[in-house]
Parts: structure tokens; C-alpha cells; sequence
């Protein structure tokens, strides 16, 4: 198994306007996005999606391809825009305020789609405000911690 950190910085530069950085990679209007953020709060989706302290959850019992509330990639694109616009505003701000960071941290195995996800999620961002550290097979000093340690560890 191994770990991506992302550590969503400062920008160092301008970033300009967030729709404008993600319009030319999505396609997607922003009026289009708010209707369907809309859509996912009146079907509760959070709501269907959580798993509430102490319930025991078989994995078995669940759709690995199941995307609820999502009906494909248009519904997709349309909420990665609008999340996008928000970063790439909220990584402004932080830049100008130089005192906090945003920390990522995805675990999925081989092939699980971490990068894919990175390069999804931080489009809009600008990238020398943004640093990815890939973890490989634990070593035994990192074995001898617990799971966030070598995490902690590569946290600048």
C-alpha cells in the first residue's frame, strides 16, 4: 500500500481568477454546479454516506462502483468545478495570511487512483504552492510507530 501527502501551500504567485483556472480544463458552468451541489443537499446525501460511531460496516454488502447521488461525469466535473474555484480562492487567501496550510492525505493501493486524484483535485491550484510527498512500503523504523507517524515526520 502506499500514501500520497499533498500539502496544498501558499501560492507564491497570483493565481488570478479559480473559475477562470478551471474553466479551460472542465467545461463546466458554474451556475450548472450550483444547481447540483443544491440537488446533493436535498437528497441528504451525507446523510446516506455515513456510518455513525460504533455500527459495524460489511464491505461485502456495498457496491464498489456505486457513486450515489452522482449520475456521471457531467454531475462530476460540474462539482469538481466549483470545489476548484473554492480552493484556488482559499489558497489565495492563505498565501496573503501566511499562516496555515491545507493537509491531504490519500492511502489506497497500487493503482488506487492517488495521482489521478491529485491531478483532478488540485486543478486550479497553483502548483508552486503545492508539494506531494509519496510514501513507498513502510520500513521497520516506520513499523515500529503508529500508521500517521512517517506522515508527521514528512510534514514541513
Amino acid at each position: 500500500m502506499r500514501d500520497r501527502l499533498v500539502r496544498v501551500e501558499p501560492d507564491l504567485g497570483s493565481v488570478g481568477s479559480g473559475r477562470a483556472a478551471c474553466h479551460g480544463v472542465l467545461h463546466c458552468t458554474p451556475p450548472r454546479a450550483s444547481r447540483i451541489l443544491d440537488r446533493m443537499k436535498s437528497m441528504n446525501l451525507i446523510e446516506k454516506l455515513r456510518v455513525n460511531p460504533g455500527t459495524k460496516v460489511d464491505l461485502r454488502d456495498h457496491d464498489p462502483d456505486a457513486t450515489p447521488g452522482f449520475k456521471g461525469k457531467p454531475d462530476v466535473d460540474a462539482i469538481l468545478l466549483k470545489t476548484c474555484s473554492r480552493m484556488a480562492e482559499l489558497q489565495y487567501l492563505m498565501y496573503a495570511e501566511n499562516k496555515r496550510a491545507l493537509l491531504i492525505v490519500l492511502q489506497a493501493p497500487d493503482t488506487g487512483g492517488k495521482d489521478g486524484t491529485i491531478r483532478h483535485v488540485m486543478t486550479g491550484l497553483n502548483p508552486a504552492g503545492v508539494q506531494v510527498k509519496s510514501f513507498k512500503a513502510p520500513t521497520e523504523d516506520e513499523l515500529d510507530h503508529d500508521y500517521l507517524w512517517r506522515i508527521h515526520n514528512a510534514v514541513p
